[in-house]
C-alpha cells in the first residue's frame, strides 16, 4: 500500500514526535498488508496525525468497499442515538439565526441524508455531498433530498452558493488536507453564514480500541481545531460534548461553529503538552483493556469446538482485533457481516458472509463474538435469537 508523508495541516511544520504505532495485518477492501499506523503529535501546535498517510488511491480504494453508513441491517435509517445526535446538532444551529430563518443548508459527507431530512422537514432547503453510491440513492428513496455523488469539489456547487449553513460532521478527521477543504468553505459561506464541523475529541480518546484507526488520520484537541479554522478565515466557538450510549458517536466530540472573519490569528497556541498526555494516557489504559480482551477470548477460545467459533463485523475491529490478540486464526470458522459490499472479501483469509437461515449457520458455528463497540447491543438484539439453536452470542464489552 503507497503512503503519503505529510506536514502539519495546522502550522505546516515537518517537526514532529512519534507517539503510538498500531499494527494490521488485513483491512478489509485491501486485502491482507502489513500496515503500522504511526501517530505523531507537531511540536509547533500539538495537531496529532496519521503520519506517513496512506495514499489517496488506497483511501479511495477503501472506501469503495467500506459502507458503515450506509446501515443495511435497517434499510438505510439511521439509528436512534444518531437521529439523536442529529435533533442536537439542529437544535444549536437553530438558536445561532434569528427565529424562524430558514436558510440554505450543504451537509458534506451526508450519508444516507438523515441529518439534512430534519432541517428539510423544517423548511430549509438543502443540498448534500457524499462518495458512496449507494447512500445517494438511500437519500433519495428515504427523504427526497439531491445528493451530489462525489467527493467535494468546490467548482461542483459553486452555483449552488452562497449557504447560510455548512456542515462537516465526523468528516474533517478523515480527510489528508483537511486546511485546504476548510479554506474552500469560505467563499461558499453567506456573510452572516455558519459552519459546523464536528470531530472526536482526542483529549478525552475512549478505550480500548477504535479511537486510532486506519481510516482517522487527524486528531483534534479544541486548540488545535479551533487554530485549524482560525487560520483558514473562520472565527469559533466551541462546545464540548461527552455522549453517552444515547447520542452515537458514544465517544467525547468536539463541535465547533464558525462564522466568516477577516481577522488574522497572530499566534498558534501550542497544545503539544496536552496532546501527548492524552496519547500517554491512551496508551496506558487501553494496553490494561486488550488484555481483558485476551482473557475473554482465551475464554471463549477454550469453550468453543476448534475451528467453530465465528465472528461478526468484518470491519476495522476486527481488523485491530486479530492484530493484538492471541485469537488463533485457525480457530475461526468465518465473519459475519450485515454490509453485503464486504461478502465474499476477506480478513487474514477468513471469508465475511452474511447472516443466513439458524440451521445453516449452526452448521458453520458453535458461538459467535460481536467484534464491534460502539454497535454491540444493537447487534446483540440483531443475532442473539441464535441461541434458541444452540449457538452462544458473547459481547465483548458489555
Amino acid at each position: 500500500m503507497k503512503l503519503l508523508e505529510r506536514n502539519c495541516s495546522v502550522c505546516a511544520s515537518k517537526e514532529f514526535v512519534e507517539m503510538l504505532n498500531q499494527k494490521y495485518q488485513s483491512i478489509v477492501g485491501l486485502g491482507d498488508i502489513e500496515y503500522t499506523q504511526k501517530i505523531v503529535t507537531c511540536k509547533s501546535c500539538g495537531f496529532t496525525y496519521n503520519n506517513p498517510a496512506p495514499s489517496p488511491e488506497a483511501l479511495a480504494e477503501y472506501y469503495g468497499a467500506f459502507s458503515n453508513y450506509e446501515n443495511p441491517q435497517r434499510g438505510g435509517r439511521e439509528s436512534e442515538a444518531m437521529l439523536n445526535k442529529w435533533q442536537r446538532t439542529y437544535d444549536l444551529i437553530e438558536k445561532r439565526f434569528a427565529p424562524k430563518f430558514k436558510g440554505n443548508v450543504l451537509e458534506i459527507g451526508c450519508a444516507t441524508g438523515t441529518g439534512l431530512s430534519l432541517f428539510k422537514s423544517r423548511g430549509w432547503n438543502v443540498l448534500g455531498i457524499e462518495p458512496s453510491p449507494k447512500a445517494v440513492k438511500l437519500a433519495r428513496e428515504l427523504y427526497d433530498i439531491e445528493v451530489i455523488n462525489g467527493l467535494f469539489d468546490p467548482k461542483v456547487i459553486s452555483d449552488r452558493s452562497p449557504f447560510d449553513v455548512i456542515i462537516l460532521s465526523h468528516v474533517v478527521e478523515h480527510l489528508l488536507s483537511p486546511e485546504i477543504l476548510i479554506r474552500e468553505l469560505v467563499p461558499l459561506l453567506n456573510e452572516n453564514g455558519l459552519v459546523y464541523i464536528e470531530v472526536p475529541n482526542l483529549i478525552r480518546p475512549f478505550v480500548p480500541m477504535g479511537y486510532f484507526m486506519f481510516e482517522h488520520l487527524n486528531y483534534f484537541t479544541p486548540t488545535t481545531l479551533s487554530s485549524l479554522m482560525e487560520l483558514n478565515g473562520f472565527h469559533v466557538e466551541l462546545k464540548l460534548f461527552d455522549n453517552s450510549v444515547e447520542i452515537e458517536p458514544f465517544y467525547p466530540v468536539i463541535g465547533a461553529f464558525g462564522r466568516k472573519s477577516a481577522r488574522k490569528l497572530s499566534y498558534i497556541k501550542n497544545d503539544f503538552e496536552a496532546a501527548c498526555a492524552a496519547v500517554e494516557g491512551y496508551k496506558k489504559t487501553s494496553g490494561k483493556e486488550v488484555s481483558k480482551l485476551k482473557s475473554k477470548l482465551d475464554f471463549i477460545r477454550k469453550s468453543t469446538k476448534p475451528g467453530r467459533l465465528g465472528i461478526w463485523g468484518g470491519g476495522l475491529h476486527t481488523s485491530l482485533l486479530l492484530s493484538v490478540t492471541n485469537l488463533p486464526i485457525e480457530s475461526i470458522a468465518c465473519i459475519f457481516e450485515n454490509d453485503p459490499k464486504k461478502h465474499g472479501r476477506h480478513v487474514k483469509g477468513i471469508e465475511i458472509i452474511g447472516l443466513r437461515k439458524p440451521e445453516d449457520v449452526a452448521k458453520l458455528v458453535d458461538a459467535i463474538v460481536i467484534s464491534s463497540k460502539a454497535s454491540e447491543d444493537e447487534i446483540f438484539n440483531q443475532i442473539n435469537f441464535l441461541e434458541e439453536f444452540g449457538i452462544k452470542v458473547y459481547k465483548l464489552y458489555s
